[in-house]
Protein backbone atom coordinates (compact mmCIF):
# COMPACT_ATOMS: atom_id res chain seq x y z
CA UNK A 1 0.00 0.00 0.00
CA UNK A 2 1.36 3.98 -1.11
CA UNK A 3 2.29 5.89 2.08
CA UNK A 4 2.57 9.37 0.82
CA UNK A 5 4.31 9.93 4.54
CA UNK A 6 6.73 7.57 4.53
CA UNK A 7 10.29 8.91 3.23
CA UNK A 8 11.05 6.84 0.90
CA UNK A 9 8.10 7.93 -1.04
CA UNK A 10 9.09 11.85 -0.81
CA UNK A 11 10.00 13.47 -4.01
CA UNK A 12 13.07 16.21 -3.46
CA UNK A 13 12.02 19.16 -4.85
CA UNK A 14 12.77 23.37 -4.23
CA UNK A 15 9.73 25.64 -3.53
CA UNK A 16 10.28 29.35 -4.11
CA UNK A 17 8.06 31.95 -2.95
CA UNK A 18 8.39 35.61 -5.16
CA UNK A 19 6.55 38.66 -4.19
CA UNK A 20 4.89 40.59 -7.33
CA UNK A 21 6.73 43.62 -7.76
CA UNK A 22 3.73 45.58 -8.54
CA UNK A 23 0.67 44.13 -5.93
CA UNK A 24 2.98 43.35 -2.81
CA UNK A 25 -0.28 41.87 -1.48
CA UNK A 26 0.21 39.14 -4.09
CA UNK A 27 2.40 36.25 -4.56
CA UNK A 28 3.45 33.11 -6.41
CA UNK A 29 4.44 29.77 -5.26
CA UNK A 30 7.15 27.90 -7.79
CA UNK A 31 7.54 23.98 -7.56
CA UNK A 32 10.41 22.57 -9.04
CA UNK A 33 12.18 19.12 -8.74
CA UNK A 34 15.58 20.21 -10.20
CA UNK A 35 16.94 20.62 -7.07
CA UNK A 36 20.17 22.11 -8.87
CA UNK A 37 18.27 25.11 -9.84
CA UNK A 38 18.92 28.47 -7.70
CA UNK A 39 16.06 30.58 -6.44
CA UNK A 40 17.12 32.66 -8.82
CA UNK A 41 17.11 30.86 -11.58
CA UNK A 42 13.63 29.49 -10.92
CA UNK A 43 11.92 33.02 -10.31
CA UNK A 44 13.64 34.09 -14.16
CA UNK A 45 12.47 30.72 -15.82
CA UNK A 46 8.60 31.93 -14.54
CA UNK A 47 9.55 35.64 -16.10
CA UNK A 48 10.49 34.13 -19.52
CA UNK A 49 7.67 31.66 -20.01
CA UNK A 50 5.06 34.49 -19.06
CA UNK A 51 3.07 32.64 -16.98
Amino acid sequence: MFNPHHPANWIPSKVVFAQNRYQQDRWIVIFSTDCTMTEYKLSESKEETGH
